[in-house]
């Protein structure tokens, strides 16, 4: 992530994965609203709490743990009327086999 603004960047984070993940992120001037953690397999609703904060706190990032988790996100955020995101993101892996 060469440069950084000084624009606040800030974000929920909606993780399965290490903390370091966060403290990684957090070290590029990247600020957590919220740090959440959701089984993946969770229905949509599970993410009107934290649909509700960002909403709250203007944010314009969200981190999702895998791509269903980052739909579902999605989803609930549109029923809300939340717009201040920018950026929509999901840890992903692919695997490529020869």
């Amino acid at each position: 992530m060469g440069c950084m603004s000084s624009r606040r960047i800030s974000r929920p984070l909606i993780t399965r994965s290490s903390p370091a993940d966060s403290v990684k992120l957090r070290q590029v001037g990247i600020k957590s609203d919220q740090d959440v953690s959701l089984p993946t397999a969770v229905l949509e609703s599970a993410y009107t709490p934290v649909i509700e904060t960002m909403k709250n706190h203007n944010s314009n990032f969200f981190e999702a743990a895998s791509l269903p988790s980052l739909v579902d996100a999605r989803k609930e955020a549109a029923l809300q009327g939340l717009t201040s995101v920018k950026v929509w993101t999901a840890r992903c892996s692919v695997t490529h086999r020869l």
